[in-house]
């Protein structure tokens, strides 16, 4: 089971992208229920890194539905 930390505009992601946030979260998850490795402190980094980005270009998207048409 995937554990998915809910990512603003999550619903707009690629197959591709889910899958990456998808496999990253369970790091999250297994943190917070088993021992903590440096392997998990890398991937939960990578996780986070991969929230921002994907809220970075969530908000891009927004800007440029918003301009107004010329």
């Amino acid at each position: 089971m995937a554990y998915v930390h809910k990512v603003l505009g999550s619903d707009l992601l690629t197959a591709e992208q889910q899958e990456e946030l998808n496999t990253l979260s369970e790091a999250s998850h297994h943190r917070d229920t088993m021992r903590f490795t440096a392997l998990d402190a890398v991937h939960l980094d990578e996780y986070y890194k991969l929230c921002e980005r994907l809220q970075r270009e969530y908000y891009l998207e927004r800007e440029i539905e918003d301009l107004p048409v010329a």
